[in-house]
């Protein structure tokens, strides 16, 4: 986990739809005064909300409606417009499963269940980051190329669920993909999804 912020089993569910965050992302987010209450619930809750996939054209999701695995955020910054809206910098901490719907006023919050990702290590894991590694590479060359510190990131990274992330983040799929790769809970199964999806 990114930080070693505590995380209750409680949390208010802010809904995505432009891109899915993934663990140690940072990125802002824009909001409008419909989003406030989930903010401001955060803001209560150590600052913790849960990001999950809103599918169709509704802004805000039922329960029902959204898939069952999203990220754990932390709000590090929050600007708020007179509009009513504002804008948070977030932080993504740690996969999780919800598990029951609690409240729907003033905004949505689940029970939820932390996901528990081991640290992979053995030959298979090593050969197959390096082989990630070096194709991404190869991509990059024959494609827009990423950012040298970006890349340079990605280099020291071991971790096969880390990597499998980071690199999803800037591959440029769909949403539907990013939260495909976001509910594989197997590293090993990620990154070779990756790799399949940087040979297509």
């Amino acid at each position: 986990m990114p930080t070693s912020t505590p995380i209750p089993n409680v949390l208010p569910i802010y809904p995505i739809k432009e891109q899915i965050i993934f663990p140690y992302m940072v990125l802002p987010i824009f909001f409008t005064r419909e989003f406030s209450p989930i903010i401001e619930e955060a803001m209560r809750t150590d600052q913790l909300l849960g990001t999950i996939y809103c599918p169709g054209s509704a802004e805000i999701c039922t329960y029902d409606e959204h898939p069952r695995i999203g990220t754990v955020c932390k709000i590090n910054q929050l600007i708020k417009f007179p509009n009513g809206g504002g804008k948070v910098i977030i932080e993504g901490l740690h996969r999780f499963v919800m598990k029951a719907p609690l409240a729907n006023e003033p905004c949505l919050k689940v029970a939820i269940e932390l996901v528990r990702e081991d640290e992979v290590k053995g030959l298979v894991a090593e050969a197959l980051v390096q082989s990630v590694n070096a194709l991404l590479k190869i991509a990059m060359a024959y494609g827009r190329p990423l950012p040298e510190d970006v890349m340079k990131l990605i280099d020291r990274i071991e971790d096969p669920g880390r990597l499998a992330d980071m690199i999803t983040v800037y591959m440029g799929v769909s949403i539907e993909v990013q939260q495909q790769l976001l509910a594989t809970l197997d590293p090993i199964e990620r990154l070779k999804s990756v790799y399949l999806h940087l040979t297509t």
